[in-house]
């Protein structure tokens, strides 16, 4: 692939009417500035990561590297949110300026606002993820929703297990092949974690015919950031 930056696209599909290059600016974390659950969070999906990881070395099983462009996203809080929404960007084949892209990184977190705070019915609809919150945040859904409205609120594996239905798209997240236990050589990108994979496949009702739909990917640094990968 070239060494363009990814294109970008609305956050639920939608074709914005703007265009522009999508912002490239590198950051080792997501914030300084953001909650310690958020970490915590983070961390459980990390020490998770590593476990997978672990369990498969113990079976002589090597994962295959994976090569890809990586996009550098900017570290500012919304990495994840921001990694996502470019990722459906690119998919759709459509430009975000630097502004549409906070806006649709903003609108993806607060989609899982509404879903896991607004209504307890909506938020029921999303067992994984309220276990994530269960085990994961010590203040329980009364904090995580408090803190999830703040623009700075690093993205993780709640907000994973949400946005994947409401994408109905897989999310796959990678390691850089190096840092993987289970990786057949230390290049490239391992594959760690998809969520969403009841979504890799589209049947029409009419027809019957079966679409694949492709998954966004993002690129998790065993730390506090994401990027993306196409």
């Amino acid at each position: 692939m070239s060494s363009r930056e990814a294109s970008g696209a609305s956050a639920f599909g939608r074709a914005n009417s703007g265009s522009g290059n999508t912002n490239a600016t590198t950051s080792s974390s997501c914030s300084s500035s953001s909650s310690s659950s958020s970490l915590r969070r983070i961390l459980h999906l990390k020490n998770s990561v590593f476990e997978i990881s672990k369990a498969d070395k113990t079976k002589s099983k090597k994962k295959k590297s994976e090569h890809y462009q990586r996009v550098k996203v900017t570290g500012d809080g919304r990495c994840m949110f921001r990694s996502l929404a470019l990722g459906l960007a690119h998919i759709s084949k459509t430009n975000l300026t630097s502004a549409e892209e906070t806006r649709e990184a903003d609108t993806l977190r607060n989609a899982v606002f509404e879903q896991m705070c607004r209504d307890e019915e909506k938020r029921k609809s999303h067992g994984e993820a309220n276990m994530s919150i269960k085990y994961g945040d010590p203040d329980g859904i009364e904090g995580y929703c408090r803190r999830i409205q703040s623009q700075d609120f690093w993205g993780g594996e709640t907000e994973l297990l949400v946005l994947t239905k409401l994408i109905k798209r897989p999310i796959m997240v990678y390691l850089p092949a190096h840092m993987a236990k289970n990786a057949a050589s230390g290049s490239g990108y391992v594959c760690i974690q998809t969520y969403g994979e009841e979504f890799a496949k589209k049947t029409n009702k009419k027809t019957g015919k079966v679409t694949e739909r492709a998954p966004v990917r993002l690129l998790y640094n065993g730390q506090t950031h994401y990027d993306l990968l196409i």
